[in-house]
């Protein structure tokens, strides 16, 4: 259930490679641990709302997402990686799919961080994907990865709106 073919660059697979950035246990992988700490996510998920124009976008598909923030959305083939962005364009896996909805909300907090000048770590940027999720009604959360609903619940308490 991985969202490519086969391990990452640290050799986990993207939800092993999630679980140790959100756990601070990155850097045991060659990975960046979190240089931002609450309540920056809130602020920056406030300022992303406005991005897209609506004032609670998690109560959204996440397909009308990219749109909304005149994103251009480019679907690829992509091995060892989730997706990637930059502040016009969103690279999305060419799969369909709860494991497509995560990443759309992933590549767009970059996408929109890189508009607003902001800087971090991946493990940043899935730590607000998650408080993102963590805010998704009920009849939406069937549209995401049960793994990742369960590190939203987790790490998303009492960051919530």
């Amino acid at each position: 259930m991985a969202y490519t073919d086969g391990p990452t660059p640290s050799g986990l697979t993207i939800e092993q490679e999630i679980r140790a950035l959100l756990s601070n246990r990155g850097p045991e992988f060659g990975l960046p641990r979190r240089t931002l700490q609450p309540p920056w996510q809130r602020d920056f998920l406030r300022r992303t709302a406005v991005e897209l124009n609506h004032p609670e976008p998690w109560a959204l598909p996440p397909a009308e997402l990219p749109g909304r923030a005149a994103f251009r959305v480019q679907y690829s083939y992509l091995v060892a990686r989730c997706g990637g962005s930059n502040e016009r364009t969103l690279i999305l896996p060419s799969h369909q799919g709860p494991e497509l909805h995560v990443t759309v909300i992933h590549e767009l907090l970059h996408g929109v961080s890189k508009r607003l000048g902001l800087k971090g770590t991946e493990a940043d940027w899935w730590f607000a994907t998650v408080l993102y999720l963590a805010n998704v009604p009920a009849e939406l959360r069937h549209l995401y990865p049960g793994w990742a609903l369960a590190l939203s619940d987790r790490y998303a308490e009492g960051l919530r709106f």
